[in-house]
């Protein structure tokens, strides 16, 4: 196994001796792995899209628009018209955040290694600085596309779910706060690994980030 590999089993070896409830999930669905890297503009570009929308329906609108366009990257996207985003179900605001990431990426060549450079705070810290991203966009990024391991979002909806019917724990109540914070320091320093399971659990389809 090489240095920037990551070992799986250890993770989910972790996570089972800590946390019984994913003990079960990981039995249930063995070993599970983040997906290849990508691109980190079209990652970007995926990740905005499906800000607020299933996989499955962000999946397809993202389709649309690769079948529209001749050539994906910054350059390109930063003069694309409004109206190609709009016949591709994509909103004007989300277009206007679509393009200011590609007026980043022209401004800076060696983005992908700066951001490479960044531990997890200083990496968050300059993700939700760009419009159109926020917590939730930035963590996608930082576990998909940088294999970041201990990121978590309580801005997820499916992981809400499968923590409230889980655990019994309302992310979105003031007074749970501090039984989630125990979760996430159960889970550490797997949390990005934790969340798969959960996601799982709930029968959500990441596949497409």
């Amino acid at each position: 196994m090489s240095k920037n590999e990551i070992d799986y089993k250890q993770c989910a070896d972790y996570l089972s001796k800590r946390d019984s409830n994913l003990e079960q999930l990981v039995k249930k669905h063995g070993i599970v792995k983040l997906p290849p890297k990508e691109d980190p503009f079209t990652k970007f570009i995926k990740i905005i899209v499906n800000q607020q929308l299933s996989n499955k329906a962000a999946s397809t609108i993202f389709s649309r628009l690769e079948s529209k366009i001749s050539k994906f990257n910054p350059t390109y996207i930063k003069e694309l018209d409004d109206e190609v985003f709009r016949e591709a179900g994509i909103s004007k605001q989300k277009a206007s955040y679509i393009k200011n990431v590609s007026k980043i990426f022209l401004s800076n060549n060696d983005i992908e290694k700066y951001l490479e450079r960044l531990d997890d705070f200083e990496l968050e810290k300059y993700l939700t600085s760009i419009k159109g991203l926020g917590q939730w966009s930035s963590s996608m990024y930082m576990m998909f596309n940088m294999h970041r391991l201990n990121i978590f979002t309580s801005g997820d909806v499916a992981l809400n779910k499968a923590i409230r019917q889980i655990y019994d724990v309302d992310v979105k109540k003031q007074s749970n706060l501090s039984k989630l914070k125990k979760l996430e320091t159960l889970w550490s320093p797997y949390r990005t690994i934790a969340c798969l399971y959960l996601w799982k659990y709930v029968d959500s389809d990441e596949s497409f980030l």
